[in-house]
């Protein structure tokens, strides 16, 4: 008998946490949905300060705190859910910022390498 109450009791409290966790993983996923969209905008920007401002740039992406989400995505939600949601928002949009910056700064640095090889070749 006790042994089946501590199965059953063992039991629930999976089903209960694996619950919170699932909706925690569907929160943050919305969020980095929203975060994407929000810095698909301002991808250029981050692009641009990675080639003219080289590792400046890049330094730049992990100093300036990327945008926070919009009031209109927070709207309905309790307090717990809006900490988590703009949690993962944030950390998305820093994410995709630093990249974009890196692959800038790639880019540049790619393409200086090229012209500087094409002028060695010339001489």
């Amino acid at each position: 008998m006790l042994n089946s109450s501590r199965l059953i009791i063992s039991t629930l409290l999976m089903i209960i946490v694996g619950s919170q966790l699932y909706g925690q993983n569907i929160i943050c996923d919305e969020a980095k949905i929203a975060a994407k969209q929000e810095m698909s905008e301002k991808s250029w920007l981050w692009l641009g300060a990675g080639m003219t401002l080289s590792v400046v740039g890049v330094a730049a992406s992990y100093i300036v705190e990327p945008p926070k989400p919009s009031p209109m995505q927070l709207l309905g939600k309790d307090a717990n859910t809006i900490q988590e949601y703009s949690s993962c928002f944030q950390k998305q949009a820093k994410h995709i910022q630093v990249k974009n910056a890196w692959i800038g700064c790639t880019t540049e640095f790619i393409l200086i390498n090229l012209f500087t090889l094409m002028i060695v070749i010339s001489l």
